[in-house]
């Protein structure tokens, strides 16, 4: 998330997260606390995927754009209408989220 500061603000900076699993008892903290780092960047659109990373939606400033979606399906639908050629796009969850199925469906 910091290295989204280094590029050019010349397109959408886009951050696709997912839960972070395995957290226990500390998950929502965990989960709000990527939120409060989320609002610390430049990033324009945040998409969420999954249960969890609801808890990180909600700490997100209302100043950006921010999305929440249950299944990787609904976020690739809603990305593949979103994107412009040569926007930033960061994909950052747990293994088992799978989110790079999305990256690759986007390729």
């Amino acid at each position: 998330l910091e290295s989204f500061k280094a590029f050019p603000k010349k397109r959408k900076k886009i951050a696709v997260i997912g839960d972070i699993l395995e957290l226990g008892k500390y998950s929502t903290e965990i989960h709000e606390k990527l939120g409060e780092l989320i609002n610390s960047t430049d990033i324009d659109i945040v998409v969420g995927v999954g249960h969890e990373i609801k808890n990180t939606i909600k700490v997100i400033n209302s100043g950006r754009d921010k999305f929440l979606f249950d299944s990787k399906e609904d976020a690739l639908n809603f990305l593949k209408k979103q994107i412009s050629k040569g926007d930033y796009i960061l994909f950052k969850a747990s293994r088992k989220m799978e989110l790079e199925k999305i990256a690759e469906e986007l390729d």
